[in-house]
């Protein structure tokens, strides 16, 4: 089994351009789709400059995916549930350091990002 490793990026782009630059330079946007995927963003995302932190979770037709295919059924957002239907504007997910929960933001935002590298 090959173990990812989880880096933070300390550079500022969109979702978009977080999601470029990891499948240029390491694999892809970080799936925190466990408990320990969870801790390990946790224990690394200390040093971001930004408050949230991009992660590959998006919302496209209807619905919340991992980027990566993994099942979304471990969970963690900032609200009791995940929002069914976010803005327009809001259908990117980031890690919020402050209170370690996905919270759904604006994808043009420029915020540091999690990679995973096999």
């Amino acid at each position: 089994m090959i173990v990812s490793q989880i880096v933070v990026v300390h550079q500022s782009e969109s979702w978009e351009g977080a999601l470029d630059y990891c499948r240029h330079h390491h694999d892809d946007l970080a799936s925190l789709s466990s408990n320990r995927s969870m801790t390990d963003a946790l224990s690394k995302i200390t040093g971001a400059q930004t408050q949230y932190v991009w992660i590959g979770l998006r919302f496209l037709a209807g619905r919340w995916f991992w980027i990566s295919g993994d099942d979304l059924i471990f969970k963690v957002w900032s609200s009791h549930e995940q929002l069914q239907c976010p803005a327009q504007n809001q259908r990117c997910a980031a890690l919020d350091k402050n209170t370690k929960t996905w919270t759904p933001r604006d994808c043009e935002e420029k915020l540091n990002f999690l990679c995973f590298s096999a």
